[in-house]
């Protein structure tokens, strides 16, 4: 039992790297792949996230899931060696989502990133910026609100400034706002819904309205990523909207492996 104890508060960050994945430092407890950018470290909770392949969990995990030892007791015996650092695992009380951004007054800058950079109607974007969904914050970036029941629960941020240096090859920021409810994310009901459709970001949910405008009845829902769970969340949600299930859901996920494998 020690053994096993001492093998889940192996350094995380370590364990990936001595497996032979380059890590980019992203904030003091976020790493992230070089190589593989879906591979996600939370050094504060020791955990991995890989996006792309659905594989998660802490570092005994990741040695049976990513590096492919067979066994639970070989991952264990591995993951004792004296020379990998040993993490100390915080549990934090998950504290109540507080709107963190201050909205501007202008919204010329998102508006114009999202309606001629990104090509989404212009109509659209002003609907949903008039009724709180779109926002743009004090830097002049895109914030995603996510709404429920009337509440703000949660954002999502998308810069609209191109600055490799500052943000890596994505060129863009793209982050989620601290304490945003998990497995939720972006979402806006069209008619009474009896449809859910799933995208794996916001800008991916408007462009497919934009380009099907005939779309009715419909709750459009973002996992910022690939997460099951959220899709699980979003059916329990227009549950509470509407008394019903959806009668079909759609998934606007990329048409790579990663995708396929979600599906």
């Amino acid at each position: 039992m020690e053994d096993f104890k001492r093998a889940k508060q192996a350094s995380i960050v370590d364990v990936v790297q001595r497996n032979g994945f380059n890590l980019e430092q992203e904030s003091s407890i976020s790493w992230r792949g070089v190589e593989h950018d879906s591979l996600v470290i939370d050094a504060r909770k020791n955990t991995f996230f890989w996006n792309s392949r659905q594989e998660h969990g802490d570092p005994i995990d990741f040695m049976m899931k990513v590096v492919g030892v067979e066994s639970m007791q070989d991952a264990v015996k591995l993951l004792n060696d004296p020379s990998l650092s040993r993490a100390e695992i915080v549990q934090h009380k998950t504290e109540p989502f507080q709107y963190s951004d201050r909205n501007s007054k202008d919204f010329t800058r998102a508006n114009n990133y999202l309606t001629i950079a990104r090509g989404l109607n212009p109509q659209l974007v002003a609907t949903l910026h008039q009724k709180g969904f779109i926002q743009q914050n004090q830097n002049g970036d895109v914030v995603f609100v996510w709404a429920k029941s009337g509440r703000r629960v949660g954002a999502a941020t998308q810069g609209t400034t191109i600055d490799y240096d500052e943000n890596g090859h994505r060129g863009t920021i793209k982050r989620i706002m601290k304490n945003s409810e998990q497995d939720f994310g972006f979402n806006f009901s069209i008619g009474r819904p009896d449809r859910l459709l799933v995208f794996e970001a916001p800008i991916d949910a408007l462009s497919y309205l934009s380009t099907h405008p005939e779309t009715n009845n419909t709750m459009f829902l973002s996992m910022d990523g690939l997460k099951p769970a959220t899709v699980t969340k979003g059916i329990q949600y227009m549950y509470e909207l509407t008394g019903d299930v959806p009668n079909s859901i759609g998934f606007g996920v990329d048409n790579d492996a990663a995708g396929h494998t979600f599906f």
